[in-house]
């Protein structure tokens, strides 16, 4: 096995403060393994996220599919027992904090926190992330 190791900056939305973030890329058996960022995490835990918005994120870092897709507001509401709107306050509050982030009308994991897929697309999916910010879409 070998190790990969990348340098990326995060940037912190209310501040404008830039943190570095340092991933280390496991290869194994053709695919890749991505550890969650202690940098990136750090970050959003620094926000002082509370109840349902950590049982929200928790629980999306479990259900995230190929290239950080999530389930629905809606399913998380079923899956969870929250009211949708307690959920929509999270998904809102988690996209505050640069955990997630909207692409096309969807909400996607921000890559530079965790990620599910293989490097090369997490990079294309980093820069997608980022062209989104430059053009306030987030």
């Amino acid at each position: 096995m070998r190790n990969i190791i990348k340098s990326y900056g995060l940037i912190d939305k209310e501040t404008g403060e830039v943190f570095d973030a340092e991933i280390k890329v496991h290869k194994r058996v053709g695919e890749f393994w991505m550890k969650v960022y202690q940098a990136a995490m750090d970050s959003i835990l620094q926000k002082k996220l509370k109840g349902s918005v950590l049982t929200v994120m928790n629980l999306l870092l479990v259900k995230a599919k190929y290239q950080n897709q999530i389930p629905s507001q809606t399913k998380l509401a079923i899956i969870t027992g929250m009211s949708r709107p307690l959920v929509t306050r999270a998904f809102k509050e988690l996209t505050k904090a640069n955990f997630l982030y909207k692409k096309d009308g969807v909400y996607l994991i921000n890559p530079c926190v965790a990620w599910k897929g293989t490097d090369k697309d997490r990079e294309q999916a980093i820069k997608d992330m980022f062209e989104a910010q430059k053009g306030g879409l987030l």
